[in-house]
């Protein structure tokens, strides 16, 4: 018994030392440094950014034990396009871009996040790239994008508006940081290299004459010298308009940079396609060309004429084994005393004819009323065309009916007319609800 109370006295000297590195080591256990995870609903880990670091200090005693925030880096998703929409602040923006021949300056106004406004502060291009550019604006501003298609014959002016445009956006920021890639211009069709030889016909003033329209001063090409060898035109030069007003200049480099390098391409000249939007100064030159081809014509300079003709086929023999064609069957000739029904459409089931944009180029506008006649379940004419006023489409109306009812009469078929669809279509509407009239008469 005293030999245990002895061990108990000699190990009650070392307890205090046990129990103080037992507390010890409970301690340093408490002080492991946390991991950090940003958990998902469904319990998987979130990417952040990876260059985030965050830090928390825990305060033992006599010491610090600093840990860091471990992240996660996961597999990176695919950057998406210029996303446009919801990503901006509102406000108004300005932007500039160039354009054909100067810059262009917009102002952009967003509401909600989105393009609501778009409107040019400034601009110096040709006038008849230009008319035909700004229709670019009225896109943007109803699909609230600039991903819009541009205007074909005035490229340079679109992707001027375009660009001013997304110029304006970055200003407005947004969550996305992607810049958009800027449109390039597409370059003309260079022209071909010029051709040795041939003889040069030096063709001067033929006049510019405007149409009916009026909207310049007539002038005169001064000159142009058209090569021309075995009757095949193979170069254009020394060109020279007798105007230099821009607007003027501006149809004129379409008919060198468009026309020219296409005729170059021809080998007969008997029908050489106007550009389009610049009529006259088309007609100008090609009455160079033809006077060009006629005086080259007079001095023998024509392709060369082939000698050897080509052998005509033996005829068959009569008989044989193919059996004789049968006589076909004389078409029946239309019955004069067929009776013709004529029909005045001014609506269609109870809704006005309408005239309606494809673009925001003009205003929509009624075809108030208009006559057709039909023999045979088939229109023959169409008469007393009755439009809501509208000075500014009145010449596209006139045209369009005439032009319809001239193919309708000759040929049988109304046909829409290029550069005039809009109009052409309210046309055979009307024309359809004539026939759906006449149809529903019985005995007819």
């Amino acid at each position: 018994m005293k030999r245990i109370i002895g061990e108990l006295k000699v190990a009650s000297v070392f307890l205090p030392a046990v129990l103080v590195v037992a507390l010890v080591i409970t301690g340093v256990n408490s002080l492991k440094i946390p991991s950090y995870s940003d958990i998902g609903k469904n319990g998987t880990e979130i990417n952040t950014d990876a260059n985030a670091k965050a830090k928390k200090t825990l305060i033992g005693k006599k010491k610090t034990v600093s840990a860091v925030k471990s992240v996660s880096k996961g597999p990176a998703g695919k950057l998406g396009d210029f996303k446009e929409k919801g990503n901006y602040k509102d406000g108004t923006y300005t932007g500039s871009a160039r354009g054909f021949q100067s810059d262009i300056t917009v102002s952009v106004t967003i509401s909600k996040g989105k393009i609501s406004n778009v409107q040019v502060l400034s601009q110096g291009e040709t006038p008849s790239y230009w008319a035909r550019a700004k229709a670019v604006v009225s896109r943007i501003k109803r699909s609230k994008t600039t991903n819009v298609d541009t205007v074909s014959g005035a490229t340079y002016s679109s992707n001027g508006i375009i660009n001013a445009v997304r110029s304006a956006l970055r200003k407005a920021g947004g969550k996305s940081k992607v810049k958009p890639k800027p449109i390039l211009p597409v370059k003309p069709k260079p022209l071909p290299k010029p051709k040795a030889g041939g003889k040069v016909y030096a063709i001067k003033n033929i006049m510019v004459t405007p149409d009916r329209k009026k909207q310049f001063k007539e002038y005169p090409l001064e000159n142009v010298n058209i090569h021309i060898k075995k009757g095949k035109i193979i170069r254009f030069s020394k060109i020279k308009w007798g105007s230099t007003n821009s607007y003027d200049v501006g149809f004129q480099k379409r008919v060198e940079d468009e026309m020219i390098p296409k005729v170059l391409e021809l080998n007969k000249y008997s029908k050489i396609d106007n550009v389009t939007g610049a009529t006259c100064s088309s007609n100008a030159m090609k009455k160079a060309i033809g006077k060009a081809l006629e005086e080259a014509k007079k001095e023998g300079n024509v392709p060369d004429q082939k000698d050897k003709k080509k052998p005509k086929k033996p005829k068959k023999p009569e008989g044989g084994n193919k059996k004789p064609k049968k006589p076909k069957k004389p078409k029946k000739p239309d019955n004069p005393n067929e009776k013709i029904f004529s029909y005045t459409v001014t609506n269609i089931s109870g809704a006005p004819i309408m005239v309606i944009p494809t673009d925001d180029d003009f205003g929509k506008y009624a075809l108030k009323s208009i006559g057709f006649k039909v023999k045979n379940d088939r229109i023959i004419d169409m008469f007393n065309p009755v439009w809501e006023e509208s000075p500014k489409n009145r010449d596209y109306q006139i045209s369009t009916f005439q032009r319809m009812k001239s193919s309708l009469v000759s040929r049988g078929t109304l046909d829409s007319i290029a550069g005039a669809t809009c109009t052409s279509k309210a046309i055979k509407d009307a024309a359809d609800e004539a026939l759906r009239l006449h149809r529903s008469k019985p005995g007819q």
